[in-house]
């Protein structure tokens, strides 16, 4: 998508246009999904994933071989090409506010795009069949549910209608609180062990994707449960209060998982250069949530592929402007710490 005159330019128009449709559409959730307020309890966790971006700059590098041309956002995952380093958060059935059928126009938005789309629980299979219907890239996350039985069919299910991927999204293990101290989902879910990991794992044959990881040491039970790829999130600080924001988290697992296994990040991306940052420090793609909605928000699948379309552009000037062409060129030494927040990532890097 070239141009498309029905829609802002800028990302912050298009975050103000689509506070005003949430206002009415959702007066209850839109403070959360604008990125005006959020997070469980006092919103700690969900103010730092903001603050650990702005605590990174970019280094300026205006002499190089760059060709304007070649400079490529493509990525590999799972074998599979995707145009952008970029997927669609898993969300659950909330969203349907947003816009009419909604999870069908953010399949659309994400295939016109060139990436992936994906599902939540616990939102239904016939809302991932119709997504695939669209022949989009859907994968598919199922909470840690208490019932081990529910959570294999679940999996199993996604496998059969065609998801590309499925795991467990393991941050959801004591509820989760989008907005202060309601809580959602804790009924349904639990800690699982490795060997229950391990277990749910082994039922299916596609990628699996473990989400909701923070510390090196469960990167670690990452690998020994025979994931896939891993997240690293706080699920948009719905978890767990006062934690550790995702991006410190980064550098630290990235090592761990090497190239055994994708590293995904989630939580605080609001443009293309959060995902520079994010790639620069170890991940090989991130998932955006609230900024989708933005765009879903004020012109459906189009609305989407607009805001992908602008963070796209901003990633290829970003990488002009720091001498790299290609996503594999990213690396620490294209940033620089702009407080003491980005001195404490860069020395995990």
């Amino acid at each position: 998508m070239e141009k498309n005159e029905g829609l802002p330019a800028e990302l912050t128009e298009i975050q103000s246009m689509a506070q005003k449709l949430l206002k009415e559409s959702t007066p209850a959730r839109w403070e959360n999904w604008t990125y005006v307020s959020g997070g469980a309890e006092t919103g700690s966790t969900w103010r730092r994933n903001l603050q650990a971006f702005e605590g990174l700059g970019f280094k300026l590098k205006t002499i190089s071989s760059v060709d304007p041309e070649k400079v490529d956002l493509s990525v590999e995952i799972f074998a599979d090409k995707w145009d952008l380093p970029i997927a669609i958060a898993p969300m659950s059935s909330a969203i349907s506010t947003v816009c009419k059928d909604v999870f069908v126009e953010m399949a659309l938005g994400a295939k016109a795009s060139g990436i992936a789309a994906s599902v939540g629980y616990p939102t239904g299979p016939d809302t991932h069949v119709k997504m695939l219907e669209t022949g989009a890239k859907i994968f598919r996350l199922i909470k840690p549910l208490k019932d081990m039985d529910k959570l294999t069919e679940a999996l199993n299910g996604s496998q059969a209608d065609g998801c590309f991927a499925t795991g467990v999204d393991t941050d959801s293990i004591a509820g989760l609180k989008p907005s202060g101290d309601s809580g959602h989902f804790g009924e349904m879910v639990r800690p699982l062990s490795i060997k229950e990991l391990k277990k749910a794992r082994q039922s299916v044959d596609i990628p699996f994707i473990i989400k909701g990881i923070v510390s090196e040491e469960d990167a670690r039970a990452v690998l020994e449960i025979g994931a896939d790829a891993i997240v690293v999130s706080t699920h948009a600080g719905y978890a767990l209060d006062y934690c550790l924001s995702s991006l410190e988290a980064l550098p630290g697992i990235a090592k761990v998982a090497g190239k055994k296994m994708k590293v995904i990040l989630d939580s605080g991306i609001r443009r293309g250069s959060d995902i520079i940052k994010a790639l620069a420090l170890g991940a090989d793609a991130v998932l955006i949530g609230r900024m989708a909605l933005c765009g879903l928000a004020v012109g459906k699948g189009e609305g989407l592929s607009w805001v992908l379309k602008l963070m796209a552009d901003e990633m290829k000037r970003i990488m002009l402007l720091t001498g790299t062409e290609k996503l594999s060129d990213l690396n620490r030494d294209i940033l620089i710490p702009l407080n003491s927040l980005g001195d404490r990532i860069l020395s995990r890097a």
